[in-house]
């Protein structure tokens, strides 16, 4: 009875976010096409919430996102496309139980080497707690052979080691490998980049 009522407690004093009855949203990325130095890449996709998949066209989560980053040997530029949610641009449409997005941003004359997508998205209902999905990455070839992944420099276990659960951004942005397509040495001017003083 003791320990059935201690749990009772803790269970009415977790957050939304820690919450194990609180939404679980998953975005997932299946390919990337049309990846070509000037093409409008397009990605697709699915979503689901709580394992069931989830048509956001009916339904739409409050905001998707998808940034590009490259080359992938050191990052030096990136730029985002909204697929979902206020200022949404490209176009969105269904592909059997997934989802194509074709960026309204084309890759630029002068890519080259390999580049990485990433994704975030969340729902969020008027001022209440944004529940996000983990940042998919997915790599692409722009000129290479095959795509070319980025080294890996900090692994996700270690940030939650001190952080619980990695997130930035109001939430929506979770994953250090999806961090560092803007947080980087390239970014020179931005004050966020971490420098030895």
């Amino acid at each position: 009875l003791f320990r059935s009522g201690l749990q009772g407690i803790a269970t009415k004093h977790l957050t939304p976010l820690s919450d194990p009855a609180s939404p679980v949203i998953e975005l997932a990325i299946e390919s990337v096409e049309k990846t070509a130095p000037g093409q409008n890449p397009e990605i697709v996709f699915n979503v689901k919430q709580d394992g069931a998949a989830v048509d956001i066209l009916a339904t739409p989560l409050t905001r998707i996102v998808f940034t590009v980053a490259g080359p992938t040997t050191d990052y030096a530029t990136f730029w985002q496309n909204t697929a979902q949610g206020t200022g949404a641009t490209g176009t969105l449409t269904a592909e059997g139980a997934s989802f194509r997005y074709k960026m309204s941003t084309v890759l630029p004359a002068s890519a080259a080497g390999s580049y990485a997508v990433g994704a975030e998205a969340y729902s969020q209902v008027g001022t209440g707690p944004r529940y996000s999905a983990h940042n998919p990455i997915a790599y692409v070839a722009v000129t290479d052979a095959v795509p070319e992944p980025r080294h890996d420099i900090v692994a996700e276990t270690s940030c939650n080691n001190c952080h619980y659960k990695l997130n930035a951004h109001g939430g929506a942005r979770n994953n250090p490998e999806y961090c560092v397509f803007c947080h980087n040495p390239n970014q020179a001017g931005d004050e966020r980049i971490a420098r030895f003083e």
